[in-house]
């Protein structure tokens, strides 16, 4: 374990977790508001991706982890970290959708939020999705992110332009919401 909650705990990926890791991505429903899905996925384009992020100190990718099962269900990650700045990009993906709608990717998030801004020092995080992503609007909004800016008709999504939004957190504004710790 890297980070632990009381349902999920964040850490490291594993080479035995790649095909799952893979099958999310190539999975229509799951990718269905998200940049991904629009070539195949091959466990070897995943395990590809892996290293590379392995290597790359400017990237945090986490595996989701169960509690309750030890099972894998997606994955939360700090992207283009800028300590000279203090920012990161965040992402975040539940996989496994039998574990939809039951509050684990709050928890993870607020897990790597503590993390970025207690450990890591971080002054501000960002995060976008399609506008069409409601789940994610509300997760990113019950995280405490204001949306900051809208790309209007950025993307296509089934046969429609629509546009993609853009979130921010800073550190002051999550310890407001923590009660100053």
């Amino acid at each position: 374990m890297f980070l632990s909650g009381q349902r999920v705990y964040l850490r490291a990926f594993e080479e035995r977790d790649i095909p799952r890791w893979q099958q999310w991505f190539n999975d229509s429903e799951v990718t269905a508001e998200m940049e991904k899905g629009f070539y195949p996925n091959t466990v070897e384009s995943q395990k590809q991706f892996w290293e590379n992020m392995y290597n790359d100190r400017s990237n945090l990718q986490l595996a989701i982890v169960s509690v309750e099962d030890d099972k894998v269900v997606g994955s939360i990650g700090l992207h283009q970290i800028s300590f000279i700045h203090g920012t990161a990009d965040i992402s975040i993906l539940i996989g496994e959708k039998a574990y939809w709608r039951q509050g684990l990717a709050k928890e993870a998030m607020g897990l790597i939020i503590e993390h970025a801004f207690n450990k890591l020092n971080l002054h501000k995080l960002t995060g976008g999705m399609y506008s069409s992503n409601e789940g994610s609007k509300r997760l990113f909004e019950a995280m405490g992110f204001r949306k900051e800016g809208e790309l209007r008709e950025q993307v296509k999504v089934r046969g429609e332009y629509i546009s993609v939004l853009k979130y921010g957190l800073t550190a002051y504004e999550w310890m407001s919401r923590r009660g100053g710790r």
